[in-house]
C-alpha cells in the first residue's frame, strides 16, 4: 500500500486504502490527520491520447481524397488530443509535486477511524453512482431497441424476436439485478 504526503495539512500521511484496477491503477488516498481524500491514477496519463493521435493519422493517411470538411474535423480532433496531452502532463506534474510519494506503508498498518469513515462514505457514493449508471444503460437499451423493433418494416424471423426480447427484457433485468462486489 502506497503512502503520499498530504498537501492540505502538511503533517498528514495519505494512504492508498482502496485501489481500483480498470484502464489503469486508480488509488483512493485518504489522509490520516485531516481526512483529505484524493483519487490518484498511478502512471502516466498521456498514453491513450498518443494512441488516439496515431490512430487518427493512420485513418487520415488512408483517405485518397480529403474534403475541406474532413480537414477541419481531423484538425479539430488533432488539436483536441494535443490539448488533452498537455492537460494530462500538467495533471501528472501537479500530482507529483503536491502529492509526493513517501513509499510503502508498514506491514502492520491499519487505517484510523477518520480514514475508515471517509472511505465508507466514498464507497457508498460510488455505489449510488454505479446504480444510477446501470439504470441509465438499462433504460437506454429498452428505449432504443424498442424503437428499432417498432420501426422494423421487413418480416422478422423467430430468432430476431428472441434476440430483441433478450436485448429489451433480459439484458436490462440482468444489468439491474446484478449486485456490485
Amino acid at each position: 500500500m502506497l503512502q503520499r504526503k498530504c498537501p492540505k495539512c502538511k503533517k498528514g500521511i495519505m494512504s492508498d486504502l482502496y485501489t481500483f484496477q480498470g484502464w489503469g491503477k486508480d488509488g483512493t488516498y485518504i489522509c490520516d490527520t485531516c481526512g483529505h481524500l484524493k483519487n490518484i491514477y498511478e502512471g502516466p496519463t498521456i498514453g491513450p491520447y498518443i494512441s488516439f493521435i496515431i490512430f487518427e493519422i493512420a485513418i487520415f493517411s488512408m483517405e485518397r481524397w480529403v474534403s475541406p470538411l474532413e480537414y477541419t474535423l481531423y484538425g479539430a480532433f488533432l488539436i483536441l488530443f494535443i490539448y488533452q496531452i498537455y492537460r494530462a502532463q500538467m495533471h501528472d506534474s501537479y500530482i507529483s509535486n503536491n502529492y509526493s510519494l513517501l513509499g510503502n506503508a508498514p506491514d502492520n498498518f491499519t487505517p484510523n477511524t477518520i480514514q475508515e469513515d471517509i472511505l465508507r462514505t466514498e464507497m457508498n457514493q460510488r455505489e449510488k453512482r454505479g446504480v444510477l449508471i446501470k439504470y441509465s444503460i438499462a433504460i437506454f437499451l429498452i428505449f432504443s431497441y424498442s424503437i428499432m423493433l417498432y420501426t422494423e418494416t421487413s418480416p422478422l424471423d423467430i430468432w430476431d424476436y428472441i434476440g430483441y426480447a433478450t436485448i429489451i427484457i433480459l439484458l436490462p433485468l440482468w444489468l439491474i439485478f446484478v449486485k456490485f462486489d
